[in-house]
């Protein structure tokens, strides 16, 4: 398995960490590689003939959408197998999917029940053969995606940017900042980014 990182367009950086692409195609043997927590969310486009099997009782969908892991998951993946993931920023996607982040965590679900649109993005980019092209439409479908939700900040936003910033701090101390209760900060985290503000502190550091 060949692995390659791009990033994505200048204005979608502060929502897209980047497309990885995971290529499998001119192997003619299995194997597996491990996910870590790395506090990001996503979509994985699958292709290829081969197979992704998450946790040796879960085929991967072609479409196949992330959320926040706390623990390593074993990834299997067959000859033939090729695909190109999104990797975004914590709270975008409960804002393109407005869905409780926390249903996602340690999981993945099947992305053409999530945005229809997802389907057709998945055919644009299986007839695309160039990555440069792939990676224009997906920096095209993002921007517009991005566009057409609510980009509003929420506490969790402002939480976030105080724990990438800023010298860790207690949650009760953070919450105090940030002008809420503990409580408050932790339900709106968890809805929003999956996991809770101490979790993602620990994964990120």
């Amino acid at each position: 398995m060949t692995f390659q990182f791009y990033k994505p367009a200048k204005c979608l950086l502060p929502y897209v960490a980047g497309y990885l692409e995971s290529d499998h195609t001119k192997s003619t043997i299995g194997g597996q590689h491990t996910l870590f927590p790395n506090g990001l969310s996503g979509v994985f486009f699958n292709f290829g003939n081969g197979q992704l099997i998450l946790k040796k009782n879960y085929t991967v969908p072609d479409i196949s959408v992330y959320g926040q892991i706390d623990r390593h998951f074993t990834i299997v993946h067959t000859p033939g197998f090729y695909s190109l993931s999104v990797l975004l920023k914590p709270t975008l996607l409960s804002k393109l999917l407005r869905v409780d982040m926390a249903e996602f965590t340690n999981a993945a679900s099947d992305g053409t029940l999530l945005r229809a649109d997802f389907r057709i993005l998945y055919e644009q980019l299986l007839y695309t053969t160039n990555i440069q092209q792939k990676i224009q439409l997906l920096d095209t479908y993002f921007t517009l995606a991005i566009k057409n939700c609510d980009d509003k900040k929420t506490v969790s936003d402002y939480a976030l940017q105080f724990i990438h910033q800023a010298e860790p701090m207690p949650i009760e101390a953070l919450a105090h900042k940030l002008g809420v209760s503990q409580r408050y900060l932790e339900v709106d985290f968890k809805r929003t980014v999956g996991i809770s503000p101490k979790m993602y502190s620990l994964i990120i550091r």
